[in-house]
């Protein structure tokens, strides 16, 4: 990367600089046309632009032209008007005060004039007004000198005033002490690696520290195939863990310039976790308290199970744990028989039940008790098998009433629901099990006294209140509801359902003043991280309801997320698709408050956000060697692979950092759009583009039926520029036209 923005630097300076003279420097005599060889760093032999653009014109790499070796930059003007070359953000990776040396040709006839010019952060220097160009009909070699090396500008190029069309070539670009090549020697292995439980959710991991050439700067340490966290030393405390599990760690040590080697594969197991519990009757307020700790800590469910003297369900409830992994349930027992109680406490990641008992005494005579004020209510409503006999639609459906969160059901609901889905609706929302998730449900306990629990359980304000990781860009629009699934024993223990054969459709109502339905999402609590996760969303504007597939159950909200970076102002033409790009998280900034609009797209970040738009994902393994199966984009690459999406740019090579043109964008949109409807988009075959002969044969057709489909436009001057390189925004607004076509379609 360093070198390729070194190249993109040098190149724009000879442009800017064709025929200057000046503090930047000064044009050479003609150099030799007929070298042995090209040796120079930067050259063009690769077929790549490096993200070169060039505004009423084209750039391409061009074989039958070169100073040396095989290729050449040509870069075409059409002559309607000022041709204005440029870079953004190009970097500062040559020192300053190098000599840098170019070789550039400007054909016989070329009549053109030349302002070359460089901003910086606070500066700006135009070069000198150069009238008609430099030495025509050779290769000319210039000798720059970079004087302002030490500020990386934030733009530069030149402006090229050319009286009718034409084009420009650039061979290549060095410098003196070019060759000695960057350290590519990756540190040793970390070697060793121990791991200590610390409780029955950490890991504590210790490793041989690894040796480099230059240095070793940091380690990262991946838990089960994710980084868990980035450390200096070579001790790490891995968190948030689940009980009596086994993880899979692996370290990575990096050097200073990237470098990098992966430790071998180890397991460690995290411990069991306890739970105590202690139970109370009191006769004054015939209230019934239980209070307790699990020792799996904060963000685990608990359930709490009381039966009475007969042995009959008199109490079901569920919570998630405080800090330290404290509980409490409290509940009324106005109405409770006389006699021994038995407390049943289960939760995740425990080896066995904790039990204890209270009595209610028996009625002494006198003055009955008092009614308390605030008894809590039974919260949970039981269905039996006479009320699966009405389907309708698919689909049997119950509502809990005000007041209960739970639907308890036989355990063979599979058999009686008969193929059905079971619809449950709840305050502001609903579920749809499916039936193999019934089955699944059914399957947890072989115990022929269990029963099955569905929760939705909307959270007050003060349990919503405990929920942290949301950020200024979110919004809530509903309540937040708590969903979950367990088969419960006749010991009490419950059995808890994690995840799902296939998805389960939930529905939220939403408050629909003063929200923007476009950036609407449902969303999940990820109590690891802290953080909301994006689920997905389809809106029902004229209901005012948001649908989406969960794959297992957690804590859910519907969510507005209106994302603002400072580099993407309300009035910038993409503005609209890079907000809602980013509520969909299709798309994501460089930082976390700048986009880089105008920064090119690799075939990795486009193979990445194509995968998202499709909600393709889990696939691994492709024949291209340059794509590891640790890199960040593989999963992506290899699920597009598989949907015969994406080909290499041979058959073992995929090229992942190289920028995506715009006909290659136009042919992976219209492969999307035919493998999402099933339907294939037209091609009139009638563009009007005075460069579409430059248009690959290979891409032809889905570059028309792209622009016929308005999923492309054209880039001015009624040019579309198909090698031209796709920009960040350029990108996001081809899939923003991608949704809008794929919704109007579907409808």
């Amino acid at each position: 990367m360093r070198l390729m923005k070194s190249k993109l630097y040098a190149l724009l300076l000879v442009l800017a600089l064709v025929a200057g003279t000046g503090s930047f420097g000064a044009v050479a005599a003609a150099a030799d046309e007929t070298p042995a060889a090209d040796t120079a760093l930067f050259n063009f032999e690769e077929g790549n632009t490096h993200g070169f653009t060039v505004s009423n014109g084209s750039v391409e790499v061009d074989p039958t032209q070169a100073f040396a070796g095989q290729s050449s930059l040509k870069v075409n003007f059409t002559g309607e008007d000022m041709a204005e070359l440029g870079l953004d953000r190009p970097g500062g990776d040559i020192p300053a005060g190098t000599q840098i040396e170019y070789r550039i040709f400007i054909p016989e006839g070329t009549n053109l004039n030349l302002q070359p010019y460089i901003f910086g952060a606070g500066w700006a220097w135009n070069g000198q007004w150069n009238q008609g160009g430099g030495e025509k009909g050779k290769w000319i070699t210039l000798n720059v000198g970079f004087t302002n090396g030490a500020a990386p500008p934030e733009k530069l190029g030149i402006q090229i005033f050319p009286e009718g069309p034409g084009h420009i070539w650039v061979d290549s670009i060095t410098y003196p002490g070019f060759g000695v090549p960057p350290d590519e020697e990756p540190p040793t292995a970390p070697a060793n690696i121990t791991a200590s439980v610390t409780t029955s959710t950490e890991i504590t991991l210790n490793w041989d520290a690894s040796s480099d050439n230059v240095g070793v700067v940091d380690y990262e340490v991946y838990v089960n195939g994710s980084r868990a966290g980035v450390v200096t030393g070579t001790t790490f405390t891995a968190s948030g863990l689940q009980p009596r599990h086994v993880y899979e760690v692996r370290v990575k040590a990096y050097d200073d310039l990237g470098n990098s080697a992966w430790s071998e594969p180890v397991t460690a197991s995290t411990a069991s976790a306890g739970a105590t519990v202690t139970a109370a009757f009191n006769e004054n307020t015939r209230k019934v308290s239980i209070t307790g700790t699990v020792s799996s800590g904060q963000g685990h469910q608990v359930t709490v199970l009381v039966k009475d003297p007969q042995q009959n369900m008199h109490y079901l409830d569920q919570q998630t744990l405080k800090a330290a992994g404290n509980y409490a349930f409290e509940f009324g027992a106005v109405q409770a028989l006389p006699g021994a109680y038995q407390v049943t406490i289960s939760a995740d990641g425990i080896d066995a039940v904790a039990t204890a008992s209270f009595v209610v005494p028996g009625s002494t005579g006198g003055t009955p008790p008092v009614q308390p004020t605030d008894p809590k209510p039974n919260s949970s409503l039981t269905v039996n098998a006479d009320s699966f006999n009405n389907p309708k639609d698919g689909k049997i459906s119950f509502s809990l009433p005000a007041g209960k969160n739970e639907l308890i059901l036989p355990r063979n609901a599979f058999e009686l629901a008969d193929g059905n889905a079971i619809l449950i609706s709840a305050g502001e929302a609903t579920l749809t099990i499916p039936p193999s998730v019934l089955k699944s449900l059914g399957q947890l306990t072989q115990d022929q006294g269990a029963s099955l629990s569905i929760r939705m359980k909307a959270l007050t304000e003060s349990e919503a209140a405990g929920l942290a990781g949301s950020s200024s860009a979110f919004r809530i629009a509903g309540s937040y509801y708590s969903f979950e699934a367990s088969a419960i024993k006749g010991s009490g223990e419950a059995v808890k359902l994690t995840n799902f054969e296939e998805p389960v459709e939930v529905a939220f109502a939403y408050e629909s003043d003063n929200v923007d339905e476009n950036l609407l999402g449902v969303y999940y609590y990820n109590p690891a991280a802290k953080k909301w996760e994006y689920c997905g969303g389809t809106v029902d504007a004229s209901n005012h309801r948001i649908a989406a597939s969960l794959s297992h159950f957690s804590t859910y909200a519907v969510m507005e997320y209106k994302k603002a970076y400072a580099d993407v102002s309300s009035e910038r033409w993409s503005h609209d698709a890079i907000t809602v790009l980013s509520a969909k998280h299709l798309v994501n900034g460089k930082t976390d408050d700048r986009f880089a609009p105008t920064e090119t797209t690799t075939r990795a970040e486009f193979s990445a956000m194509l995968a998202r738009l499709l909600g393709l994902s889990g696939e691994s393994g492709t024949p291209f060697a340059d794509v590891k199966k640790e890199a960040w984009y593989a999963d992506s690459v290899a699920s597009l692979y598989k949907a015969k999406l994406i080909t290499g740019k041979s058959s073992d090579r995929f090229a992942p950092n190289e920028v995506v043109t715009r006909e290659e964008m136009a042919v992976l949109l219209v492969r999307a759009f035919a493998y999402a409807t099933g339907k294939e988009l037209a091609a009139s075959g009638s563009l009007t583009f005075s460069d579409k002969d430059q248009i690959s044969a290979w891409a032809s057709k889905e570059v028309t039926a792209a622009v016929d489909a308005e999923l492309m436009a054209g880039t001015g001057n009624g040019l579309f520029a198909p090698q031209a390189v796709t920009s960040r925004e350029q990108t996001a607004q081809a899939i923003y036209n991608f949704l809008k076509l794929l919704a109007l379609t579907v409808k």
